[in-house]
């Protein structure tokens, strides 16, 4: 096991070394994005999301499990006595490195973990929830979120999406009790979304894709999507499609 640990970490780092490092690990510094930007309706339920769940349960030692630039922090309760950023050795904001399929923390160690837009990221999905409720405090809670409509990114490590249902199962293998679990960006806003990277895809395939002028042909598309979906969610609400979900979980103690 421990070979075969050894073997996956050191094919990982090679992988990684082969990418555009700067791009594979370019994170959001805010909880959130402009009202112009393609990805506005998930980033905002992200953010809304999170801060209401540390507002409600956040406290003691918080780790961030692929943490990125920290841009959660900002949520820290101020009954929080630390926040830990935990990330790939790549990610040199991370206050502690490694992988999350065998963290290196003690057990029962944090009373809070937040983990977000990561587990789809991960080959053993299984042994990264288990890792987080063996680090977890009896009584301490998880705040998660991953998509279930997302667009492939992060290539080539972009392994799953999850279901409300898939996800219970994960949690409840590993021994947590799921306090509630949510969709996020529901009905016509996933269509926007999907409007809006299709676009956005289209134009970083254009000559200059990446220049501020050619992103900013897009933005009055990007900004009607994201009216016109706010507008129709709220006459035709629905819950059966979703960009994302928030999992709220909690070990028993």
């Amino acid at each position: 096991m421990v070979h075969s640990r050894i073997r996956l970490e050191a094919k990982r780092k090679d992988e990684a070394n082969r990418l555009d490092g700067r791009r594979a690990l370019q994170r959001r510094k805010k909880p959130t994005t402009p009202f112009l930007w393609p990805d506005w309706i998930i980033q905002r339920e992200i953010a809304r999301q999170v801060r209401a769940a540390l507002a409600e349960v956040g406290r003691g030692r918080i780790l961030d499990v692929g943490c990125g630039e920290k841009p959660f922090e900002v949520y820290r309760p101020a009954i929080a006595t630390a926040w830990i950023g935990f990330d790939v050795p790549e990610n040199s904001t991370a206050d502690v490195q490694g992988y999350a399929e065998a963290m290196p923390f003690e057990a029962a160690a944090f009373d809070t973990i937040v983990c977000t837009e990561m587990l789809e990221h991960v080959p053993e999905p299984a042994r990264i929830v288990g890792e987080i409720a063996r680090v977890l405090k009896p009584g301490g809670y998880v705040i998660l979120t991953t998509p279930l409509y997302f667009p492939i990114h992060e290539e080539p490590y972009d392994f799953f999406r999850f279901t409300p249902f898939g996800l219970r199962h994960l949690f409840e293998q590993a021994g947590l009790e799921i306090a509630r679990i949510e969709p996020m960006a529901v009905g016509f806003r996933m269509v926007a979304l999907a409007v809006n990277t299709c676009f956005f895809n289209f134009g970083t395939r254009l000559p200059w894709g990446h220049s501020r002028v050619v992103k900013a042909l897009f933005t009055p598309i990007y900004a009607a999507s994201n009216l016109t979906a706010c507008a129709m969610s709220a006459i035709f609400p629905s819950n059966s499609n979703a960009v994302g979900t928030f999992v709220l979980a909690r070990k028993p103690g």
